[in-house]
This record gives structure tokens, sequence and C-alpha cells, in this order.
């Protein structure tokens, strides 16, 4: 008795293409990984770091842009000090030490990015400058509306509040030794990058926010003080620098140019100061008009001369006029 035909049925063919479907949903799990385009497979770890006051959780909308820019989430940090930013910033900044070991351990990586924003961008300058080793654990520095050389705002009332309040007072001992010698301590190794907005009327001046020997910029918008963790076009600038780094790291920031300083053997003025032109206004030496010139004449963050002659004062030695 002869045997009857198989055939293949609708229910076989459909466990057939099942099966294929299945095998190349396995060959997906299994593949490695791409990065999307323009983005690196593996960058520096990043630490977001809020100003004077604020949670760690207020850098929350910049993790998200790096998360969705390609960043892998475990490599993105929010952190603040023990005080939020209100107490020792020279402690805060050994505590941030603290916590880019402990990011170099969790992750392997060599080095890390730090994005800092208000009064955080002088704890992590004073990280670079007094805690050894720390210059060859950064690979770019961001300050984002950072104090650097002092601030109107910084009243009486919210310096009897907080210590670092009081550090970030214009012509503190505290600012002026943090400024000394280089802004921009463990330079070109490490690669730092100022961003300030004439809308900040938190930094006042807004110059004050720049870095002698630092790529100094201003996003493509006008922002206040408190939009710059989650501003579009401030992370696309922070995004584009890191991208630009790791495509050439041995770029290096071209340091503002100092001016060389005049002098005579039997000079005729009675006092020299050398400060920025940012100094020189908050100390009332010049007026605005003369500010602006000089700014124009020096760079507003570069270190210049200025002679006190009579009641007033020049950046000439024989006493001209500005």
């Amino acid at each position: 008795m002869s045997q009857p035909q198989t055939t293949r049925g609708p229910v076989s063919g459909l466990v057939a293409s099942l099966t294929v479907l299945a095998v190349a949903a396995i060959a997906l799990l299994i593949a490695p990984r791409q990065a999307p385009a323009g983005v690196s497979a593996t960058h520096d770890p990043v630490i977001l770091i809020p100003g004077m006051t604020a949670q760690a959780s207020a850098m929350d909308p910049m993790k998200t842009n790096f998360v969705n820019a390609g960043w892998s989430r475990d490599r993105v940090f929010t952190w603040t000090d023990s005080t939020s930013m209100k107490g020792d910033l020279t402690q805060a900044g050994v505590e941030l030490g603290q916590k880019v070991d402990s990011v170099l351990n969790q992750t392997g990586a060599r080095k890390v990015v730090l994005v800092t924003w208000s009064a955080s961008t002088l704890a992590a300058r004073s990280y670079l400058k007094h805690v050894p080793g720390a210059q060859t654990k950064v690979s770019l520095y961001f300050s984002m509306a950072g104090p650097h050389h002092g601030t109107t705002t910084a009243a009486p009332w919210c310096q009897n509040l907080y210590p670092s309040c009081k550090q970030f007072a214009i012509g503190s001992p505290w600012l002026r030794e943090l400024n000394s010698g280089t802004e921009v301590p463990g330079s070109p190794a490490v690669r730092y990058t100022t961003l300030r907005s004439t809308c900040d009327t938190n930094v006042d001046p807004s110059v004050s926010a720049e870095l002698a020997g630092a790529d100094n910029r201003q996003p493509p918008t006008c922002i206040n003080h408190f939009m710059f963790p989650s501003d579009a076009g401030v992370f696309a600038m922070i995004k584009g620098i890191i991208l630009d780094a790791e495509d050439d790291p041995t770029a290096t920031t071209s340091p503002t140019p100092t001016s060389a300083t005049t002098t005579t053997t039997a000079p005729p003025y009675a006092e020299k100061v050398t400060a920025t032109a940012v100094d020189h206004y908050l100390a009332k030496r010049v007026n605005e008009t003369q500010y602006n010139t000089l700014g124009a004449r020096y760079g507003y963050t570069t270190p210049f001369p200025l002679y006190r002659c009579g009641t007033t004062w020049t950046d000439k030695p024989d006493c001209s006029p500005i």
C-alpha cells in the first residue's frame, strides 16, 4: 500500500519563517553595537556639577542631552559636594578629587570631562590647581557662567550666609590666590573652555566668567544664569568641543596673549597695579568707556598694568592718557 504524499502546509511554513526570524534576532543581539554617527564608541566620562545651593539633579537636563546624543548613561554623572557648593570651595575641590577617582575606578577610564556651572567652576579650578595629580585626570574643563573674577551680586548678606559667596566676592583673597600664576592650571593638557552670556545678571560683569588662556565663548542666544544646564545651544557647543578633541587629541587652545609692559628708570607715576580689565573696572580705576577701550586693547581677562598719576589711572607709564 503506497504511503500518502506529504505536503508543506501553512503551519509548517510559518514555523520555518519564525525560525529564520529568531536566528536573525540572535545575530543582532550578539553583534557588536556601533556608536551613532559622529559619536565616539567610548568617551571620557563626564561629571556635571551644579552651582551654589543647587542639587546634583539640577544637571539632569544636560545629562539627558548627553545620553540622547549617544553617550552611555553609565558614563555621565551628576554630582555636588557635601555642602551644595555653599561651603569652602577649596574643600569642595578636594571632594571633587574623590569623585573623580571614584568615576575613574568605576569606568576604567584614564581621564574625565568636567562640566561645571556657577560656583562649581571655582571648586573645579581649585581641584586642578591644588590637588596632586588632578591635572593628569582631566581632559577637558568647561565653565558655564563662572564668577572667576568675582561678581557684584555677592552681597554682604550672601557672604555672611555662605562661605563660598565670600570666596567669590570681588577682590577676595581666595580669588586672588586662585587666579595667581595661571588661570588655567594644567593647560594645554587640560583644555579649558568658558561660556558666558551678557544676559546673565548673576555674574556681573559677564566678562568675569572668562579665563586668561582659555577658549572663551558665548552661546548662540542670550540666556540668563539659570538656563545654562538646559540650553540646547550651550550643549551643542560643549558636545562639539568634546568631539573635536576626540578627533584631534593633539590640538590645543591658544592662550590669550599677554601684552608687554614698559618701564622707565625714574617712573613719573605714584603706583602701578597689574590686573585684568575686569578687575581694574571693578576697583573703579577706570570708567566704563575706558574699560571698553582697555578691554579691546589688551583683552578683558589678560592682566596688564595701570599707573596712577595723581588722581587718575592710565596704561601709559609716562602718565599720558589712555
